[in-house]
């Protein structure tokens, strides 16, 4: 009887484990390339080093430097920071969904105009 509980102890342990380790997997999030990520980017880059090298410097995905670079570099000249940054901002803009309402008037859940 006690070796069985150890067997259903120790089971239920890895159960647990494995979700756990699921739930932080689904935890991680996207999140944009920083005015750091990419001053940092633009020196590495033009040092020579590889993109693996600079993804391992930032702690990113060597694709998501890549595609940085290809969706913000200028053909024929090198990667600018400032300007990426200000391209990556306005491109996030033009993405947003249009506002239905503008300025402070709303309609209520009654179908009531409110001040």
């Amino acid at each position: 009887m006690c070796e069985m509980d150890e067997k259903r102890r120790a089971l239920n342990n890895q159960v647990q484990y494995s979700l756990i380790e699921y739930r932080v997997a689904m935890e991680k999030h996207y999140h944009h390339l920083s005015t750091t990520d990419r001053v940092t980017l633009m020196f590495l880059k033009r040092q020579g080093l590889s993109l693996r090298a600079i993804a391992s410097e930032l702690n990113r995905s060597p694709s998501t430097l890549s595609r940085e670079l290809q969706r913000r570099a200028v053909e024929g000249r090198p990667y600018d920071a400032e300007a990426a940054g200000l391209a990556a901002r306005s491109a996030r803009l033009l993405c947003r969904p249009q506002r239905k309402l503008v300025g402070k008037r709303s309609t209520n859940y009654t179908g009531m105009v409110s001040p």
